[in-house]
């Protein structure tokens, strides 16, 4: 049935059974030219195309009649809306205001001017603003898979054409990355955006989040409000009900927290660099775009401008930049000889105009099978060998240097005791320290422990940040080690 090339995963066939139950038991001539109308990279859809599966439960003749009369993209007053579709004012201006609530429209008109409406493209478009209304992705699951699934069929068209910034999405950097850079343009800085879009800044949940919980694949990052709408789309956005008006002090909070959480700025690109009508902050596994692009190994199509690069002054070779780091951008290497050579796996990725053929794509098991970002010969024996993988090269040269603090925030990234663990490890990362090679390992467990005791002794005990503080209790059967340690990172995270 569904035109898709890729098998649909058990959450996507869940969400869709309810549409094979009740959908159009004939193919919607009128929906099928609506949603060609609206949509500029699949020119001849049909009753199986996601687009029409996504609107055929939700959409009547009668608003998809009404939707056609009307140019893509091309502002009309509900007077002109009348007369063009011969009708009341006080009838089109229902209509208007359904069609805006559903998503198919949006109000395009500034606070203060006579009201206008626009008939967007299907994505970022009308898919967006549809499934921003809770109670519609309830009410029509099979949103989830069609929107998931027509994005990625949209990236796997488009993912041999398309160049660094021209493709639907366009990844912006963390400002204060680029602050020095002289040669930056404004349109790469969040600042600009907010500055444009005035006191018309809006929030509304995260659509990705939210979907891929749908189909079953939600990640460890919670939903929450990180789409963050500006100018006259926010205003649509508020008016509906589908985000909540923020201030210019409270956007800029929450693109702080985002880069906190180290997601990712991306802006819509329909029309070009100048031009967005939202910011997206997510994490690279829920984001469509960031999660397409590695499906097609295309990381060209969503990565920024700029490339990052590491500060040999502040890098403690902890390895956690290369454990998270979704693009594998970044490796560490022993600088050790070995008896026999090593092959660490690179991923094969496209790069500007080189095109990725379907033989060479990474696939749905991009997600979980990863191992080429962290091979073990990446880390430091001792971090290797230790249980808890702890970073010990890191927190030695941060001791060494007198920063006690940051050497005992480290180790708790991975063991919340490290004072009961001085006393009682068994120093597995002595055993395959390679100072011993020499005379004798490094007193790697005396040196924690030496770190834990000053932290039992201040009178300012460190207290991580949480991540998320959502006002929610959670109970932890056992108070042992493994016990503790749930309880330690459920609050922490």
């Amino acid at each position: 049935m569904f035109q898709t090339k890729h098998d649909l995963t058990e959450g996507e066939k869940k969400c869709l059974e309810a549409y094979e139950k009740e959908k159009s038991p004939q193919p919607r001539k009128n929906l099928i030219r609506l949603v060609r109308h609206i949509n500029m990279l699949n020119p001849l859809p049909d009753e199986n195309s996601w687009e029409y599966i996504f609107f055929d439960r939700q959409l009547s003749d009668e608003q998809v009649d009404f939707a056609l009369k009307m140019k893509l993209r091309h502002p009309y007053t509900i007077p002109e809306l009348a007369e063009r579709e011969k009708m009341t004012i006080e009838d089109t201006a229902d209509m208007v205001n359904d069609l805006c609530y559903i998503g198919l429209l949006e109000y395009c008109s500034a606070k203060d001017e006579e009201d206008k409406v626009v008939l967007p493209v299907f994505a970022p478009g009308s898919m967006e603003s549809t499934v921003m209304t809770k109670e519609r992705t309830d009410a029509y699951p099979e949103t989830a898979p069609a929107f998931l699934n027509y994005v990625l069929d949209l990236q796997k068209k488009i993912s041999g054409a398309t160049f660094m910034g021209s493709a639907l999405m366009r990844a912006i950097p963390v400002e204060s990355a680029i602050a020095d850079n002289p040669r930056k343009v404004s349109y790469e800085e969040v600042s600009y955006w907010l500055d444009k879009a005035g006191d018309s800044i809006g929030v509304a949940p995260c659509e990705c989040r939210k979907l891929r919980r749908m189909v079953g694949e939600a990640t460890a990052d919670l939903e929450g409000e990180w789409c963050i709408n500006l100018g006259n789309y926010a205003e649509s956005c508020i008016r509906m009900g589908k985000a909540r008006r923020l201030t210019r002090a409270e956007a800029e909070e929450k693109i702080k927290r985002a880069e906190e959480l180290g997601y990712v700025h991306q802006l819509s690109n329909i029309d070009g660099p100048d031009h967005s009508i939202f910011i997206c902050n997510c994490p690279w596994d829920t984001c469509m775009a960031l999660r397409t692009s590695w499906w097609t190994s295309s990381p060209d199509l969503s990565k920024s401008n700029y490339t990052a690069s590491v500060d040999p002054a502040n890098c403690v070779a902890c390895g956690g930049c290369v454990e998270v780091c979704p693009q594998n951008a970044v490796k560490l290497g022993e600088k050790l000889c070995t008896k026999k050579p090593i092959e660490i796996k690179s991923a094969e990725v496209a790069s500007d105009f080189v095109f990725m053929p379907p033989r060479k794509w990474a696939g749905p098991s991009f997600l979980t099978e990863r191992e080429n970002v962290v091979p073990e010969t990446g880390t430091a024996p001792c971090k290797t060998n230790c249980p808890a993988h702890i970073a010990v090269q890191g927190y030695l040269k941060m001791a060494n240097e007198g920063r006690y603090r940051d050497a005992l925030a480290l180790i708790k990234k991975e063991n919340p005791f490290p004072a009961m663990c001085g006393r009682v490890c068994a120093r597995f990362c002595e055993q395959v320290c390679t100072r011993g090679d020499i005379d004798s390992p490094v007193a790697i467990d005396e040196v924690k422990k030496f770190i834990a005791d000053l932290e039992l002794n201040d009178e300012n005990r460190y207290v991580p940040e949480k991540r998320f503080n959502e006002g929610k209790k959670v109970a932890v059967i056992g108070s042992g080690p493994a016990g503790l340690s749930a309880a330690y990172y459920l609050a922490v995270w």
